[in-house]
């Protein structure tokens, strides 16, 4: 899903004459990208904090939410995944190994109950999320909250999420074309007697096998968003690509016995 989530981010990107997004792989470098949400909850009376640009990941020791990590332990934990891609096993916490698969790396790097070895591999994607929410309050010495990233209803507005992301989609990437992952056998991917006889694709009132894309406008209320305005609705004008709703036609024979 997040892999077609930064697919769908660099093709904004791409149209809007921009770069594909950079994954963030040097975790001491400091972000160029800053953000200001300028979102407040009335229901709660709280704000999301702003990130500054030049801000950098620093150890976090916030006894509030029990978060205890550093930059190290995340490189180590790092090193270890790295390991188990690159020699296809991972190693239990009794000594033993296992092979390495796809459902395997997701439990390790997601971390749950499920992980194989939490103490080796850690939890590297959800303290990303973490190290990046609270950079502005680390030690929690001013008793900020966290910032939009930690928030799922929110983390998808911080435009660093999809640097992160390009990331734990780079490691699994890694994995796929490691020579401990074979490749699907023939058997595998056909289904004896069933026969693709044509496939098109067709837009009502258009060329059969043409998709059409166009560039629109839309306004969006922004008045949630704003904390320098009234109450009122605040609109803002944007351009941006749409397409002709299409439908794919596929003619198939089966003539097996399923």
């Amino acid at each position: 899903m997040h892999q077609q989530v930064i697919a769908r981010f660099n093709c904004e990107r791409l149209c809007n004459s921009l770069k594909r997004v950079k994954k963030f792989s040097n975790w001491r470098e400091p972000i160029p990208e800053a953000y200001f949400p300028k979102l407040a909850c009335l229901t709660s009376s709280r704000g999301w904090p702003p990130r500054h640009s030049g801000m950098q990941w620093q150890d976090l020791n916030r006894a509030a939410e029990g978060l205890f990590v550093t930059i190290d332990e995340m490189e180590r934990w790092r090193r270890n995944v790295e390991e188990a891609i690159a020699t296809g096993t991972v190693r239990l916490p009794n000594g033993q190994t296992r092979p390495l698969d796809i459902d395997t790396l997701g439990n390790m790097l997601e971390s749950s109950a499920l992980s194989p070895n939490r103490e080796l591999y850690g939890c590297i994607h959800n303290n990303g999320h973490s190290f990046t929410a609270y950079m502005h309050d680390p030690e929690h010495r001013y008793l900020e909250q966290f910032g939009v990233i930690a928030d799922e209803a929110t983390t998808m507005r911080d435009p660093f999420f999809y640097r992160w992301h390009a990331y734990i989609d780079d490691v699994f990437q890694k994995h796929k074309e490691s020579a401990y992952v074979r490749p699907y056998t023939r058997s595998e991917l056909e289904n004896p007697g069933v026969q693709v006889r044509s496939v098109s694709v067709e837009t009502p009132g258009g060329q059969p096998n043409t998709l059409n894309t166009f560039w629109m406008l839309s306004d969006v209320n922004l008045s949630r968003g704003l904390d320098f305005s009234d109450n009122g609705p605040v609109y803002a004008r944007f351009t941006h690509l749409n397409y002709r709703h299409f439908s794919y036609r596929i003619n198939v024979n089966n003539t097996g016995s399923s």
